[in-house]
């Protein structure tokens, strides 16, 4: 992963924050993409779900 100010590594998770949201994903493969509302609450739809179960695969 490109190392900037919107990349971090944390231990065995890495995240970049990308538009309104983050995305992690730790050394096994295994991913979260969230978004933020403008209230700062977290967004979830079936897309990122979706993502996140075949990431466990």
């Amino acid at each position: 992963m490109r190392e900037d100010n919107r990349s971090r590594q944390v231990g065995t998770y890495s995240y970049t924050f990308d538009g309104a949201g983050c995305r992690f994903v730790s050394d096994n493969g295994t991913e979260v993409d969230v978004d933020f509302a403008p209230d700062g609450s977290e967004i979830f739809d079936l897309w990122r779900l979706r993502r996140h179960a075949l990431s466990l695969e």
